[in-house]
């Protein structure tokens, strides 16, 4: 896939979602619907060889560069324009373990994360087979019909209906974060809570500490990208990797674990300035017993290796051995801090008793 150097206003139906045209090599058709629209709405086999593809301009471009990766690229085919390219609905990185759908923050962000959930559901008819193209091939399969023929349902459809409706509830009954954080933190899935805003109760029975990073030069490239902690219970802090400055250390300290349970520590993308929610690597753990033993850790990464962007870090062969962490003491956490440069005070918040 070789997208074009610029946006195509001239196939831009919505002015505010930018088009971009792509030549593609498209290898296998996985599904081609039987039923034909007629006239001018016909759309033809895709053709073997070079086909030029328009689509959403940030999920030609996401694609793009995940086929570069090695990624398994699966594109929505719904349209024909005049001058014989084609439409793209939506592009799709079909890997197993971390299916995702390309295009703006945050709309891909939500609909990735809805598809992996119905994915992973017990009640999703083809969950035996946790494959994501599957999926999506199965679900156009059972609502193919004669073109403009409405509903289609069948067995995926409905099963959706259904994990949905255990999601969905009247704005009036789903709690306030803010003036009810207890009973917003019993409902929330893991993914939307952050354990800094957790409710007293849940922090009195996590365990405590903080956690230092030793970055190398190596991954001082790591741009787009921001480095993250996670227990079973939500997301904590992240960091850029800017942090560590001339030094080569940064830390949280305010970090908790599940008693018994390893914190994860993870690269996750930037997505409008801000770390993403799903597209999260682990690059190593921080067992629980090496937390607990001091309530201090540090984590070091990998010297060897160079993470230059996400997409390098989420390739490696074994991404979770990308980093190691163990045991701190208080004194070698002291030593570790006068080693650190010297923080002037800031004259205004300590004016006139400043030196």
């Amino acid at each position: 896939m070789v997208p074009s150097p610029e946006p195509l206003e001239s196939y831009q139906e919505h002015p505010w979602i930018p088009q971009q045209k792509a030549e593609v090599v498209i290898d296998e058709v996985v599904w081609q619907t039987a039923f034909a629209r007629g006239g001018s709405d016909e759309i033809p086999p895709v053709p073997p060889g070079p086909t030029v593809v328009v689509g959403d301009q940030e999920a030609m471009i996401e694609a793009s560069e995940a086929l570069v990766t090695g990624a398994r690229i699966a594109l929505g085919i719904d349209w024909l324009f005049p001058d014989g390219s084609y439409g793209a609905s939506f592009a799709f990185d079909a890997d197993p373990e971390e299916p995702e759908f390309f295009g703006p923050y945050p709309y891909a962000e939500r609909e990735t994360g809805q598809f992996r959930a119905f994915l992973s559901w017990e009640g999703n008819p083809v969950h035996a087979s946790d494959d994501a193209l599957d999926l999506l091939v199965a679900w156009n399969v059972e609502a193919d019909g004669p073109y403009g023929v409405w509903p289609k349902t069948g067995p995926i459809s409905l099963a959706w209906s259904d994990w949905w409706a255990t999601l969905s509830a009247p704005a009036y009954d789903f709690p306030n974060p803010r003036t009810e954080p207890e009973e917003y933190w019993a409902k929330a899935p893991p993914q939307c809570r952050n354990v800094l805003d957790a409710p007293e109760a849940v922090l009195t029975a996590l365990r405590a500490g903080g956690v230092w990073f030793h970055v190398p030069d190596s991954w001082r490239g790591l741009q787009d990208s921001m480095l993250c902690l996670a227990i079973s219970q939500g997301s904590m802090d992240c960091a850029s990797v800017d942090l560590v400055g001339a030094w080569s250390y940064f830390d949280f300290d305010e970090v908790y674990a599940v008693p018994g349970e390893p914190i994860k520590v993870q690269v996750a993308r930037l997505k409008e300035q801000a770390p993403s929610w799903i597209e999260r690597v682990v690059i190593g753990t921080i067992p629980w017993g090496t937390f607990s033993q001091t309530g201090i850790a540090i984590v070091e990464l990998d010297s060897a290796f160079t993470a230059s962007s996400y997409a390098v870090v989420q390739a490696h062969p074994n991404p979770s051995s990308l980093s190691s962490a163990r045991s701190m003491t208080t004194q070698e956490e002291r030593e570790l801090i006068l080693q650190g440069p010297l923080i002037s005070p800031d004259p205004e918040s300590c004016a006139p008793d400043c030196p």
